[in-house]
């Protein structure tokens, strides 16, 4: 199948393998990059792979990995302390949500003069920041396309709500092959998600006839997903590592639901 590419803001980029080509795309954007992303992805290789994927293409990474599992807003301090020294021209996101928003944050400071501070507690709007690349691994980014993103205030672990600067992402790579196996619950509450998204931006006052026709069909595939784990419950929960039930074939409706959404609204 051939990549669907959404000319929007930011550019979207949308097909298997993609994260190939990457290197390419990111490359108008500079020659030096941030690459800020988790430790958990180093048991797949997938840092590896996506490392080399940009040294191909003539890029030079500073990998930022201290990411912990409860991360706060501090670590996008870090990193970007990190590339205020390395004089880097972008930040590439490549994780989960959590990483997602703290390379977000990251891209906005790397580039300010303000404090963390002032920035959580909503006394300064930044206007300057370093093009920021989204290249998320699993799960759908409700602020992905949006003008703010979520931080964990270090000082009291309050989840704060930050102004980001306009055209602040500038590609988004989605890529189903990156994502992996899960098991539990989180694949039916993410086709779930999936459909209280694409109703919501169907139902959206600004939808238009382009979003309507293609949310028809992403809502009608959510609905046959849900009946289809209705009728293997069983059999998720007794082998969730079943390949019939693979992430990589939920999550890929998911994000393209979670972009239609954004055109929508």
């Amino acid at each position: 199948m051939a990549d669907i590419i959404l000319k929007l803001d930011p550019e979207i980029i949308i097909g298997l393998d993609t994260i190939n080509r990457a290197g390419t795309f990111c490359s108008n954007l500079g020659n030096k990059v941030l690459f800020a992303t988790e430790q958990g992805l180093y048991d797949n290789n997938l840092i590896e792979r996506m490392l080399n994927v940009l040294e191909e293409a003539g890029l030079e990474a500073i990998l930022f990995d201290e990411i912990p599992a409860q991360a706060t807003a501090e670590a996008a301090e870090n990193a970007a302390s990190l590339a205020r020294g390395a004089r880097c021209d972008m930040v590439i996101g490549f994780g989960g949500l959590k990483t997602q928003y703290i390379a977000r944050l990251t891209s906005i400071l790397a580039a300010s003069s303000y404090r963390l501070f002032d920035l959580l507690d909503g006394k300064r709007e930044e206007t300057l920041f370093l093009p920021y690349v989204a290249v998320p691994v699993a799960g759908a980014d409700p602020f992905l396309f949006t003008d703010h993103l979520i931080a964990v205030d270090p000082r009291d672990r309050f989840v704060k709500i930050v102004k980001c600067p306009r055209l602040l992402c500038q590609i988004v790579v989605l890529d189903p092959g990156l994502s992996e196996f899960i098991g539990g619950k989180f694949a039916p509450a993410s086709v779930f998600d999936g459909l209280c998204t694409s109703m919501e931006a169907y139902c959206s006052m600004k939808s238009s006839f382009f979003s309507d026709a293609l949310l028809e069909q992403a809502i009608s595939l959510y609905a046959k997903m849900m009946h289809s784990y209705a009728q293997v419950l069983l059999l998720f929960f007794s082998n969730p590592h079943s390949e019939s039930l693979s992430f990589s074939r939920i999550w890929p409706i998911l994000i393209i639901a979670d972009t239609l959404a954004w055109v929508g609204k």
